[in-house]
């Protein structure tokens, strides 16, 4: 039992860590194009 609440955890980081990677990404994605229409201005 302890096994499979341990391997949740995991599971459940590891698809924390994934929103965190896309967040990230979007907001690289954000900026990127702050800058272009900035630099268009």
């Amino acid at each position: 039992m302890q096994e499979s609440e341990l391997r949740k955890q995991e599971a459940g980081s590891r698809k924390q860590e994934a929103g965190n990677r896309m967040q990230e990404a979007g907001i690289r994605k954000i900026i990127g194009t702050a800058i272009i229409f900035l630099s268009k201005l």
